[in-house]
């Protein structure tokens, strides 16, 4: 495993991941009970671009209601729960 992947995987197999998220969703003031995706966006568009480039290629997907995609390495799913909240 390089460097890169020991980091991933070390971040995303900690036992107190959702614990921080929690506790960092609560300081920002959001809902917990009422939580949206953009709630989560900076702890899971974990990626090079962020929300930003998961609005890109969804947009350039035009994607319809009831449409399926299939989200390989979502880590905790924040690209598919923006795909479900902007399309159906």
């Amino acid at each position: 495993m390089n460097e890169l992947e020991t980091v991933v995987a070390r971040h995303y197999g900690d036992t107190g991941l959702l614990s921080r998220i929690f506790a960092g969703l609560e300081a920002s003031g959001a809902d917990l009970s009422r939580l949206h995706p953009a709630d989560l966006s900076a702890v899971e568009e974990f990626h090079i671009g962020g929300r930003k480039a998961t609005a890109h290629a969804v947009e350039k997907l035009a994607l319809r209601e009831g449409q399926h995609v299939l989200d390989v390495g979502c880590g905790i799913g924040g690209a598919a729960r923006y795909i479900a909240d902007q399309s159906g």
